[in-house]
């Protein structure tokens, strides 16, 4: 509930942003790129968003950026995000950066499509105290996995289960002395031999 609440957290805004811009109608613009604008005002207060996507082989190059005019101090056309999305947006990744620290340094990493392990969903964190932790989702039906990994000290920690069955295991530092728990079909604790 807290990974899952977390990611919400994370995801919702840009997510949002991204649907609201593509609800406009684009423009053409002389590079070959098309661009969405959405503007928002209330009263003296304006906020815009605007998402530029540059269709290239095999996909699209997309970048967020955003104004506005009630934030303090107020800011103007500030790159939010960028990256490439390729399958109709099966697969890709965006790239998020902080214009509210000096440099705008690029403090996100999100990444999502499918592969021999199944679809996944991955972030990583590129910035400040949290740096190199890495959170990934990954969904095989019946098999579904969370796992991460701790940037300061390498350490890892995961949960999977199976859909069908609802048996799993879990490990995290705070839990059963950092060892890994078990369940069955019912949620109960059992070995994890197996016996």
């Amino acid at each position: 509930a807290v990974l899952n609440l977390a990611t919400r957290i994370v995801l919702t805004p840009p997510v949002a942003a991204f649907a609201v811009a593509l609800h406009n109608v684009p423009s053409y613009q002389e590079d070959g790129s098309w661009i969405w604008v959405y503007t928002h005002v209330d009263g003296a207060e304006e906020q815009q968003i605007r998402l530029r996507g540059l269709p290239v082989v095999g996909g699209v190059e997309w970048q967020m950026r955003v104004s506005d005019s009630a934030a303090h101090p107020p800011f103007a056309n500030e790159l939010w995000f960028e990256g490439t999305t390729h399958l109709d947006g099966e697969l890709g990744d965006w790239t998020f950066y902080d214009f509210t620290l000096e440099g705008r340094p690029a403090v996100g990493r999100l990444e999502w499509g499918n592969d021999s392990d199944g679809e996944y969903l991955i972030l990583s964190a590129l910035y400040g105290d949290d740096a190199g932790d890495v959170l990934a989702y990954r969904h095989d039906a019946p098999h579904n996995t969370i796992d991460f990994t701790d940037g300061a000290d390498g350490s890892q920690a995961y949960i999977r289960w199976n859909e069908a069955d609802g048996t799993g295991s879990l490990m995290v530092p705070d839990y059963n002395g950092g060892a890994e728990a078990c369940w069955d079909a019912q949620q109960f604790d059992v070995d994890c031999g197996g016996e």
